[in-house]
């Protein structure tokens, strides 16, 4: 087999991985349909939620173990391909980020697909906060198998956070003011809320401003720092409400 393989040229082993790759995708095709066709039958929906995330990233490590192995054989011929070739190892951690953080929001769609006391703010912000931790552990993991000193990058990093923080003062107080919305809970998605400045229903809740619906149908974006600092009232958080005595003679 090895002086059958050696016996080949660069182009007829491309060929050949090219036709395996492709019958190895086809097999997974087949294989992912027959697991959904039966994970759709149970009562539970965060199987089909896993196998949705993690279908595309098999199929594109099995195109990239292609692409590896096509490379390798013309590394002796291409000289630029030497160079790739270093690199290109560090590709397959990119495409498991990609499945983690599919896994991630998949995790985030059943919960929120899901009739629970779950709050639909609350998901999002962990979801949101779990992603960006890992995208910042495997951007350290990469740059230290580049060679870059992590500690000195963790350095640089806390320099540049207080210029970056002066520089971005109001951004970082509007992100600070979204965290403590859903911390503190003083209104959520779905909320009727007023000040002396606006009056409407919450329609999102974002890392930077929320939007509000007013009564008029008009929507309006409020920075969320403004909210630490001006008085909310949530007139749909009543438990009870008070009527006149005049009021009530009128209604009879």
């Amino acid at each position: 087999m090895n002086e059958f393989l050696q016996n080949m040229t660069p182009y007829q082993t491309v060929g050949i991985l090219f036709g395996i790759a492709f019958v190895v995708h086809i097999i997974l095709g087949i294989v992912l349909k027959q697991i959904i066709s039966h994970t759709s039958k149970t009562k539970n929906q965060w199987d089909d939620h896993l196998i949705n995330a993690v279908s595309a990233p098999l199929k594109v490590l099995i195109w990239f173990g292609w692409v590896y192995f096509s490379i390798n054989a013309f590394k002796g011929q291409i000289e630029v391909l030497n160079n790739v070739i270093e690199y290109i190892d560090i590709a397959p951690i990119f495409i498991v980020t990609w499945g983690v953080i599919r896994i991630v929001s998949g995790m985030e769609d059943y919960m929120l697909e899901r009739d629970t006391n779950v709050d639909g703010d609350s998901v999002r912000l962990i979801t949101r906060l779990l992603k960006i931790l890992i995208i910042i552990a495997i951007g350290l993991g990469i740059a230290q198998f580049l060679g870059f000193s992590i500690s000195s990058l963790l350095t640089f990093g806390g320099v540049g956070g207080v210029v970056m923080g002066f520089a971005a003062k109001d951004m970082l107080s509007n992100i600070f003011g979204g965290l403590m919305i859903q911390m503190d809970k003083p209104f959520s998605t779905g909320d009727w809320i007023r000040s002396s400045e606006f009056e409407g229903t919450v329609e999102k809740i974002g890392w930077r401003m929320t939007r509000i619906r007013t009564f008029s149908k008009n929507p309006v974006y409020i920075p969320n720092s403004i909210f630490a600092s001006i008085p909310i009232e949530t007139p749909s958080r009543m438990t009870n409400r008070r009527i006149k005595r005049s009021n009530w003679y009128s209604l009879r």
